[in-house]
């Protein structure tokens, strides 16, 4: 037996995406502890802030009544304990800021890259300099983390979808060229309805650039050298309704057919969420009062995208999965979007290792 103020071994890693189906592994993380009397919860969390950089049109801007999913998102971020920053040239909405009440003792963070009426073309021309100087000047940044949601205005002006995919592609090599070890969660961009036009020409655009998302997604995720920078599809476009004149569900999630609704901001921001925890969930290795071996971690309530799964091993390398091996023992409401869930070893009386996998599965 081990002293009982040794430290087995706690590490932290990602591996590269392996395809099942519909269900990529996105995110893997290693725990493991020695029998010891009492232990401290070791978090395995980063020494700085998570940098995002929301991408995109007027849909990531927004207006003073029009928060944008940033708002909804932004408080999910903090009900789940993320330590994060927002980042970017830019720090208004169009034309001016409204006043943002603090959220648990936090004052709005307004930074983004959101600008009305882009197309593709000047996201994509213009993001290098951001990058390096930001706005006017005013000093660039480097994030860790991208959420692009762009192609709207290229879709409602009819631009060829192969001129956005270019646009797309070069936006995310900018991206990786700033931080090689960049996470860019690209969208699958919401539908259109514009009710005077019977074929909805401008929404069969926008399904035109979606059809090509995976591939670009596909094309620039892990590229030559740079096996930390990750390019994720989000799908904001299944089940968001756009048809802004009937009742909600079916139109409540647009205020004019092309941009969200306070429903629909908060469909967006719980869709990047979910994305977003394949890398900033933080799980907590302790010993429960029992002895026992757990796992503490923050999740998405209710999520049919994302699934949870503890490995335990007496040495790594065979891990065992089988649902008996572990037990749920609390889930605590940690706000309106999250809960805190506590998973133990069956075990006890050895060291063990806990291997902790989160999956996010397609959209339906």
């Amino acid at each position: 037996m081990l002293a009982p103020s040794s430290l087995r071994s706690t590490s932290i890693g990602a591996r590269r995406a392996g395809y099942r189906g519909l269900i990529a592994t996105l995110a893997v993380f290693v725990l493991g502890a020695a029998l010891m009397a009492a232990a401290a919860p070791i978090p395995l969390g980063r020494p700085r802030p998570w940098r995002i950089v929301p991408i995109g049109d007027s849909i990531t801007q927004g207006q003073p009544v029009h928060l944008t999913y940033r708002y909804p998102l932004w408080k999910m971020l903090i009900d789940a304990g993320v330590d994060f920053d927002f980042v970017g040239s830019i720090n208004f909405y169009d034309p001016v800021n409204p006043t943002i009440d603090p959220y648990r003792g936090h004052p709005f963070d307004f930074d983004h890259e959101g600008h009305v009426f882009y197309q593709t073309n000047q996201l994509a021309g213009n993001l290098p300099r951001w990058l390096l100087e930001g706005h006017n000047g005013s000093g660039g940044y480097m994030p860790d983390i991208a959420l692009v949601h762009a192609g709207t205005n290229d879709a409602l002006l009819a631009q060829p979808t192969a001129n956005a995919v270019a646009n797309l592609t070069s936006l995310i090599t900018s991206l990786q060229a700033r931080n090689p070890q960049v996470k860019v969660l690209l969208a699958k961009i919401i539908p259109i309805y514009n009710p005077l036009d019977s074929n909805q020409g401008a929404n069969s655009n926008v399904n035109l650039i979606n059809a090509q998302i995976d591939g670009i997604a596909a094309a620039t995720d892990c590229p030559p050298g740079k096996p930390e920078a990750r390019v994720i599809v989000v799908d904001h476009n299944t089940g968001f309704f756009a048809n802004h004149v009937l009742p909600a569900p079916n139109g409540g999630d647009t205020y004019d057919g092309v941009h969200p609704s306070t429903a629909g901001e908060e469909k967006m921001a719980r869709r990047w969420f979910e994305a977003l925890q394949l890398f900033i969930a933080t799980p907590v290795i302790l010993r429960d009062g029992d002895g026992r071996m757990a796992v503490d971690f923050v999740r998405v309530k209710n999520s049919t995208r994302l699934s949870y799964r503890i490995g335990v091993a007496s040495e790594p390398g065979t891990w065992d999965w089988t649902p008996a091996a572990t037990e749920t023992v609390t889930a605590v409401s940690t706000g309106d979007w999250t809960e805190q869930v506590r998973i133990r070893d069956l075990t006890t009386g050895l060291a063990r290792f806990l291997k902790m996998e989160i999956e996010l599965i397609a959209a339906p």
